[in-house]
């Protein structure tokens, strides 16, 4: 091989690396982009509680893959005797600040849901915005969960059941707790 092939094998060797490294380059900034993209707006997450109210506030725990009632017998004991209440803990984990206009009971099986578009005096006032990083929860009477169920499974589904929260965004989303309870 000649002087000139080899310093033309080798200018085309190191064309063809620069345009490999641009290309993953550029692969690797497109994929950035797309997850700021992701990322930039409100996320919000929802986790199902249980507890009772009393003594000026509320006391729960959050709901266990069980799905079953947590006993709140101790609590009672110690004062906390107002009635059980179902609730949904929403935080804020994006960037941006998120609109919540509204929350409810849903059932995993069924085809009733309780909305609650105003707020009650457990919970914060609706409409109301979560700045990112924030927190805030609703609590609706597990009475109503009961009723729910109860009446459901009369009427329309014999096996329905599992109550769930959901939130309503002010962007028309709605956003379900993934753990139920089972009434």
């Amino acid at each position: 091989m000649s002087e000139v092939a080899r310093t033309i094998l080798g200018m085309e060797l190191a064309a063809i690396s620069i345009a490999c490294l641009s290309f993953i380059v550029a692969a690797l900034a497109l994929g950035w982009q797309v997850a700021a993209w992701l990322l930039d707006g409100p996320r919000v997450r929802a986790v199902l509680q249980h507890g009772v109210v009393g003594r000026g506030g509320v006391v729960v725990t959050t709901v266990n893959k069980d799905a079953r009632l947590s006993d709140m017998s101790l609590m009672r004991e110690q004062g906390w005797r107002g009635p059980d209440v179902i609730g949904v803990a929403v935080s804020n984990l994006g960037r941006a600040k998120v609109k919540v206009t509204g929350f409810g009971v849903v059932l995993k099986r069924g085809g009733l849901s309780a909305n609650y578009p105003l707020s009650n005096e457990w919970s914060p006032p609706l409409p109301h915005w979560l700045e990112p990083g924030e927190s805030a929860t609703w609590y609706a009477p597990l009475q109503d969960a009961h009723a729910l169920v109860d009446t459901t499974r009369r009427t329309v589904n014999p096996r329905a059941g599992g109550a769930q929260m959901k939130i309503q965004l002010g962007s028309g989303r709605e956003v379900t707790t993934a753990r139920h309870l089972e009434l």
